[in-house]
C-alpha cells in the first residue's frame, strides 16, 4: 500500500462515533487534528483529508490546490471562529495552512497575533484612573483610551471613579447624584427633589424634564417654557413680534403702514421672486391675505404670504407655543384659518349683541366672533402658570346685549373669562338698571360711569357713590 492509499477520499464529517478514529488517523499521519479538520505542517486540508506520510502536505495538496508561481500573491481568510486561512505558492502549488488560533492580519496575506473573536479585551486603569482598552483588531493588539473616564470590567465605563455623576430615573425622569465605582454609578449621594439632573453638570437642575411653565412679559403677554436638561428654555418663534429673534423687516409687516408694504415691500419682489427669501425671511407667511388684487386696498395685506410656505412652518411650530396670529378677521369678525387650527387654543367666543365694531345700527343684534387678545394678538397665563390661558389680562370690554338695552361685560383674569353668576356662559357679568340709570353700558370698559370695581358682581352693579347719571353708549 502507498502512503497515498491511507487517505480517506471522503469529503463528509466524521460521524459522532468515528471522531477518535479520525483524530488518531490525523496524529498517525503527522497532522495534528484541530476542530474535525487535520492540519499538515500549518496547512488546513480539507474535510477528511489527512496528511501525506512521506511529504506531510495533506494528501489531496497536489490535486485541489492548482499550479502557481513565486508571484501568486497570499491570501488570508478568516473563518467563523476568527481563525486565518493563508492560501499561498509553495513549490508551485496553491497550499492551504491554518494560523491555528490567530486571525489574519490586516493587510490579509498572513497571520496576525491575536484573534479577533476569541481573544478577550482587557480594560486596566492607569495611575490617573483613566481607562485603557486593549483588543484584537485585525489580528493586532490595539489599545485604546477610555477618554475621560474609568474600566468598568473589561470595557471603558461612563465615567471617572470617585467623581459625581447625576443620572435621571427612566421611568419618573427625576434625578439621582451618585459617586462614580467601577466606571458607572454607585453610592448615592444626594436624590433631587423632583427636579431632573442638570444638563451634563454633576447636579440637580431647577426642574423636570418635560416641564411646561408660563411667565408674562411688561404687557401681560404669556411666554411658555419648556424644561430641558434640568434648565428652562423658552420656547421660540421668529415669526412672532415679541420673539427675541424677530427679524422682519419693519415695512413687510402687517402692522406698517399700507403705503410701506405697498411701496416698500411688495414691489421690491412682486416682479422677482428671487428676492422674496430676501425681503420675508422672518416675516409670517400665514397672517393676513396676499394676492395682486389685495395689494391697494386690503389694510391686512401681507406682502410675505405663502400659502405654501406657511402650511410647512406650522407643521413645524411648537404645539405648546402661545397664539400669535389675529384670531379675528377684523372686516368680517369671522375667526381667521390660521387661528381656528389651533383648536381649543383658538383665543375667540362667539357673543351675541350689538355689533360695536361693525356700527351698523340696521342690524340691531347679531353674534359674531370676538377677539379674546383685545386686538393684542397674544394671550395672559392661565392662574396656575403652567400654560398659556384663553384670553389676555386686559380684556375688559361692555358689549349691549342689543342695540340700546341689556349691556354685558366680557373680563379676562388670569387667562381665563370671568363668569361671575357661574352659569357657564364666559360672560362676567350683566349691567344692573336702576331709577335713571338704563342696564346700558355707558363706556366700552364699564356699565357704569365712575365705576371702580375690577372683578365680581360689583363691575355690573350701581356704584355707591353718587355717580352723576349713566349714559348709553351705541356706537
Amino acid at each position: 500500500m502507498t502512503a497515498d492509499a491511507s487517505v480517506s477520499s471522503d469529503a463528509s464529517c466524521p460521524a459522532p462515533g468515528e471522531e477518535q478514529n479520525f483524530a488518531a488517523a490525523c496524529k498517525a499521519s503527522g497532522g495534528t487534528e484541530t476542530d474535525g479538520i487535520c492540519v499538515c505542517s500549518k496547512t488546513i486540508c480539507d474535510v477528511g483529508i489527512v496528511c501525506n506520510f512521506e511529504t506531510k502536505q495533506c494528501a489531496n495538496a497536489g490535486e485541489a490546490g492548482g499550479e502557481c508561481t513565486e508571484e501568486t500573491p497570499s491570501v488570508c481568510t478568516n473563518s467563523p471562529a476568527g481563525i486565518g486561512i493563508v492560501k499561498e505558492c509553495q513549490n508551485g502549488h496553491k497550499v492551504n495552512y491554518s494560523c491555528q488560533t490567530v486571525s489574519c492580519n490586516e493587510a490579509g496575506d498572513a497571520c496576525g497575533e491575536c484573534n479577533n473573536i476569541s481573544d478577550e479585551q482587557s480594560c486596566f486603569n492607569s495611575p490617573n484612573l483613566i481607562g485603557q482598552l486593549t483588543k484584537c483588531s485585525n489580528g493586532r493588539k490595539v489599545k485604546e483610551s477610555c477618554g475621560a473616564n474609568s474600566c468598568n470590567e473589561y470595557e471603558c465605563g461612563k465615567c471617572k471613579n470617585y467623581t459625581l455623576v447625576c443620572e435621571n430615573d427612566e421611568e419618573t425622569g427625576v434625578g439621582e447624584v451618585r459617586e462614580c465605582q467601577s466606571g458607572q454609578s454607585g453610592k448615592t449621594f444626594t436624590k433631587c427633589p423632583n427636579v431632573s439632573c442638570k444638563g451634563d453638570t454633576p447636579a440637580c437642575g431647577e426642574c423636570l424634564n418635560g416641564e411646561l411653565k408660563c411667565t408674562e412679559d411688561s404687557n401681560n403677554n404669556a411666554i411658555m417654557w419648556r424644561c430641558i436638561d434640568g434648565k428652562w428654555a423658552r420656547l421660540r418663534n421668529k415669526l412672532d413680534p415679541i420673539d427675541p429673534d424677530y427679524s422682519c423687516r419693519a415695512e413687510c409687516r402687517i402692522s406698517a403702514s399700507l403705503s410701506d408694504r405697498n411701496v416698500n415691500c411688495w414691489w421690491h419682489f412682486q416682479d422677482n421672486p428671487e428676492k422674496y427669501d430676501e425681503y420675508c425671511d422672518g416675516c409670517d407667511p400665514c397672517a393676513g391675505v396676499g394676492g395682486y388684487e389685495f395689494y391697494t386696498y386690503d389694510w391686512e395685506f401681507n406682502p410675505c404670504y405663502d400659502a405654501e410656505r406657511c402650511a410647512a412652518l406650522t407643521e413645524e411650530e411648537d404645539p405648546d407655543y402661545p397664539p400669535f396670529r389675529m384670531p379675528v378677521h377684523p372686516k368680517t369678525f369671522k375667526v381667521t384659518d390660521e387661528c381656528l387650527a389651533k383648536g381649543e387654543d383658538c383665543p375667540y367666543k362667539t357673543i351675541t349683541g350689538y355689533n360695536y365694531l361693525k356700527g351698523d345700527k340696521s342690524i340691531p343684534q347679531e353674534p359674531f366672533d370676538f377677539d379674546l387678545t383685545n386686538h393684542t394678538h397674544h394671550v395672559s397665563c392661565n392662574a396656575e402658570k403652567t400654560r398659556f390661558g384663553k384670553c389676555h389680562n386686559s380684556l375688559q370690554t361692555c358689549v349691549n346685549e342689543s342695540y340700546h338695552s341689556n349691556g354685558y361685560i366680557i373680563q379676562c383674569i388670569n387667562g381665563a373669562l370671568s363668569d361671575y353668576d357661574g352659569n357657564s356662559d364666559g360672560i362676567a357679568c350683566h349691567c344692573k338698571g336702576s331709577s335713571g340709570n338704563a342696564a346700558v353700558c355707558y363706556t366700552r370698559k364699564n356699565c357704569f360711569k365712575n365705576s371702580t370695581a375690577v372683578f365680581g358682581e360689583d363691575l355690573c352693579n350701581y356704584p355707591q357713590k353718587d355717580e352723576g347719571g349713566n349714559g348709553d353708549l351705541n356706537n
